[in-house]
């Protein structure tokens, strides 16, 4: 009888993961300090994509799916591999473990892993945000205001990551090297990052809070989205893009933007020919003023 109970309970979830679903080649593995395997259930839908085209924010979607767990216990994790060691023993829904986002390493966009009821005591994540970094580096500092405790893991090992805005925004300067829809990914989180900043600075989430966002927030975040996506798409600075017809240069619709023929082609051929010649001109004025 006991070891049929052992095995039940080996068998049942005891942490829902949202993240990517894993594969044949990579797998999380998440033990408590004695290095015991926790059971996972994974809740995909992080880095799908689906926010995209179906309309749902990432925020939106991480509250969706929390619900759907079976376990108490949540784990924020975009990538498809890794290993995760807490000291489950002293875990207690006042306490979390989690990462915020960084320019470097391989930690990327993030990780977070809290009780449900820590969760819904900060409204969940901010269902209005596009960026993984910014949805992590958000929800723990609610959680660190509501007087919860951060508390380092035992090990974190994240061999693979998802890319993050941080580190798009430093891609974004081997543009030569990519395709053009690696290029687009990119200047799409690049914007999203930049935008969301300024929303969570004019709207920031909360339990009293509503997903509504005021017309004039939305026009904001729309403005800041149009001029960084398309000014770290092609190389074109901000200045330039505020004189230039809106319609040349569209916001976003329904969460997605079409490039089209005429700005791939200056994206292939001309983008660089502008770049080089600022640069040119920028040494020009340096040496002229003597700096």
């Amino acid at each position: 009888m006991r070891e049929g109970v052992r095995e039940l309970m080996v068998m049942k979830p005891c942490i829902a993961v949202i993240g990517l679903p894993p594969d044949a080649d990579h797998s999380l593995e998440v033990c408590d300090a004695n290095g015991v395997a926790i059971s996972v259930e994974h809740l995909s839908f992080w880095g799908s994509g689906a926010w995209m085209t179906e309309g749902t924010l990432l925020g939106q979607a991480v509250n969706q799916l929390v619900p759907e767990a079976t376990s108490d216990w949540i784990l924020l994790w975009g990538n498809p591999s890794g290993l995760l060691v807490v000291d489950w023993a002293v875990m207690t829904a006042d306490l979390f473990c989690g990462e915020r986002s960084s320019a470097g390493g391989n930690n990327s966009a993030g990780w977070l892993f809290l009780h449900r009821q820590a969760f819904e005591a900060v409204n969940g994540c901010h269902p209005l945000l596009r960026s993984p970094s910014l949805l992590i580096t958000d929800c723990l500092g609610r959680l660190e205001a509501q007087g919860m405790r951060l508390i380092p893991p035992l090990h974190c090992d994240r061999s693979l990551h998802c890319p993050d805005q941080r580190n798009a925004i430093k891609g974004m300067s081997q543009l030569a090297s990519m395709t053009w829809p690696q290029a687009v990914d990119l200047a799409r989180c690049v914007a999203d990052l930049e935008a969301d900043a300024a929303l969570l600075v004019s709207h920031p989430w909360g339990p009293a809070q509503t997903a509504a966002l005021p017309s004039s927030l939305q026009r904001k975040w729309l403005r800041i989205w149009r001029l960084t996506f398309w000014s770290a798409l092609l190389l074109l600075p901000e200045r330039i893009m505020k004189t230039c017809p809106e319609p040349w240069f569209p916001a976003p619709h329904q969460d997605m933007v079409k490039p089209q023929p005429w700005q791939r082609f200056y994206w292939r051929w001309l983008r660089l020919v502008v770049s080089q010649l600022e640069r040119l001109l920028l040494s020009v004025f340096r040496l002229a003023g003597g700096g």
